[in-house]
């Protein structure tokens, strides 16, 4: 059983500041976009029957890097960077930096790529997650 020893932590104030055309993305789960990621993870790891609040094995991860840009007129991208680790006590089991890009459709017109670059946020944690699970060095560390 897992653990998520605590919050994805944010190395940079700017990391916890995403700006679609001058508007906000804020998260949905507490204060930053980590919290977001820790609550994901922590809910396929239960629905996964991987996690408990008192298992000796923990994971954790910190937001190296992070954007969504919807300045393009049809297409907009977004892209994330978080370094994983997962640890038995004292000992590194896993270690190491997982990322992900999603691209989705977008619009000269604010009210149609804002939305559309919102939206994008979840799909790209997904994509993130899903990263996360087909590594193989992950999947023997959390046995």
């Amino acid at each position: 059983m897992l653990e998520f020893l605590s919050s994805l932590k944010l190395n940079l104030k700017k990391l916890n500041k995403i700006s679609l055309r001058g508007s906000p993305l804020v998260s949905s789960v507490g204060n930053s976009y980590g919290e977001y990621i820790e609550s994901a993870l922590i809910q396929e790891l239960k629905l996964a029957k991987l996690w408990s609040g008192v298992a000796t094995k923990q994971v954790s991860g910190k937001v190296i890097e992070q954007d969504i840009d919807v300045t393009g007129f049809s297409e907009g991208s977004a892209f994330i960077k978080v370094k994983f680790t997962v640890s038995d006590g004292d000992i590194t089991l896993f270690d190491k930096v997982i990322s992900a890009e999603h691209t989705f459709d977008s619009s000269f017109l604010g009210a149609i790529a804002i939305p559309n670059g919102q939206r994008s946020y979840v799909e790209l944690v997904q994509k993130l997650l899903t990263n996360l699970y087909a590594d193989e060095e992950f999947i023997a560390s959390i046995k």
